[in-house]
């Protein structure tokens, strides 16, 4: 399949602006990328959405998002195991931990406030994602539009007030509306009367605007200030930064470089940086507690860190 730099400048972009958002001290620029950061990535997969069999898909997920869960979530425990008592390790915890992959404490009715895997929550919500709206996509319902708001919606609330599942099932049923606008963006962009469609971007962005002065929004617990607000502005957000990530594409072809780099090797870096943030108490103090010299910081191991795994990866491919 060829890349589409586009996307690629566009993941590149929101990955950066993920570990911005979770080291940021500044409120606004905290609230800013909360209106957009996660959703993104849901609607760049919906992007490129296509029918798949069901055992397919979940064999291709698997291997393209479990394994890369599994390595990441038991580096986290073993930094964990090194940097505190080993007698405090509770095994049986760390289980439940995995296999809720919580983004964070959730006050539920039934299992509520179980310990959260943090940034990692997003993989096993993304493989869910993708697997009932496939199921969904290719079922006879009609109206699936409906179906997948509907889905939506319900998720939302039973995973905030009435129970918490394992594998980030209601994570990845509340995100199935962001993955459905992807697809149907990529599916009728061409389409799409241009009077129509002006009109709906200035809403959206309008709507995105209002979110970001007035809402807030976070995924990782199910948070929504005005869940139609703050849905309609991470649409628009995500279209706004679209539009940029084309014109650097077009104009900034050093930048854009580096951008497609950052979103072809997005899961990377938000792997390393969920590592990296486990550790921040033992080097933030070095840094000033600086959030700005924090981010650069994670941003440069990450960078380094990729790139020593695709020099890896490389050669071994080529030994073979």
């Amino acid at each position: 399949m060829i890349r589409n730099q586009n996307i690629d400048i566009l993941k590149g972009i929101g990955i950066l602006c993920v570990l911005l958002g979770h080291i940021t001290s500044l409120g606004k620029v905290h609230n800013l990328v909360y209106t957009f950061h996660m959703p993104l990535f849901f609607m760049v997969s919906g992007y490129f959405y296509h029918p798949q069999n069901t055992v397919i898909l979940v064999s291709k997920l698997l291997r393209t998002i479990g394994v890369p869960y599994l390595i990441f979530a038991l580096s986290i425990f073993f930094i964990q195991y090194l940097i505190s008592d080993a007698h405090s390790i509770n095994i049986s915890q760390k289980v439940i931990i995995f296999l809720f992959a919580d983004g964070w404490y959730n006050s539920t009715y039934f299992l509520q406030n179980i310990p959260p895997i943090g940034i990692l929550w997003f993989l096993p919500a993304l493989a869910c994602c993708r697997i009932i709206y496939n199921y969904i996509y290719q079922s006879n319902i009609i109206k699936k539009g409906r179906i997948i708001i509907l889905f939506s919606i319900i998720s939302t609330i039973i995973g905030k007030y009435i129970i918490n599942l394992p594998f980030g099932i209601l994570e990845g049923c509340q995100a199935l509306l962001f993955y459905w606008v992807g697809h149907q963006y990529s599916s009728n962009q061409k389409t799409i009367n241009k009077r129509t469609s002006d009109t709906i971007k200035i809403i959206l962005v309008m709507a995105w605007l209002i979110s970001f002065l007035f809402s807030y929004m976070s995924m990782a617990d199910f948070s929504y200030g005005c869940w139609p607000l703050n849905i309609l502005g991470a649409i628009g957000a995500t279209l706004v930064l679209f539009k940029i990530s084309t014109l650097i594409s077009k104009y900034l072809s050093n930048i854009a470089n580096i951008l497609t780099w950052y979103g072809k090797y997005s899961l990377h870096i938000l792997g390393i940086h969920a590592l990296l943030t486990i550790l921040t108490p033992y080097y933030s103090n070095r840094l000033e507690n600086s959030w700005i010299l924090i981010f650069i910081t994670q941003v440069l191991i990450a960078t380094l860190c990729t790139r020593i795994y695709i020099k890896i990866k490389n050669l071994l491919i080529s030994k073979s």
